[in-house]
């Protein structure tokens, strides 16, 4: 495969999407396979976290870090956006949206442990 413009540089949302989009134009495995291969890596990741946190019987050698691991649940959550018609200039929007909903979420949830104690009658 060929390096695609911009290679050794960090990617934009917008850009990766776009590749995801060639890449998955190009393998042209159905969304379903893509879902399974996504819960794939779900699970990598988890027994990654497991037995990097002394979770397992005994500790298994992994291929590859639990972070990397999680890099590769993001890369196929963007190619399931965009095989599920995501458009790919709209991802970092879209991204901002969600952590922005997060994070009100974590401040309500601050502010509800923040406020004093109803008294009882």
């Amino acid at each position: 495969m060929s390096k695609e413009p911009g290679w050794h540089h960090p990617m934009s949302l917008e850009i990766l999407a776009q590749y995801a989009q060639s890449l998955m134009t190009l393998d042209g495995r159905p969304v379903e396979q893509v879902v399974m291969g996504t819960a794939a890596e779900l699970g990598e990741f988890c027994e990654a976290v497991a037995s990097e946190d002394g979770h397992l019987a005994r500790r298994r050698e992994l291929k590859e870090p639990s972070s990397m691991e999680a890099v590769d649940i993001i890369v196929s959550g963007i190619a399931l956006y965009v095989l599920r018609s995501g458009r790919p200039v709209d991802l970092a929007f879209n991204v901002e949206a969600k952590f922005r909903k997060w994070h009100d979420k974590v401040e309500q949830a601050l502010n509800q442990r923040q406020a004093p104690a109803e008294p009882h009658a």
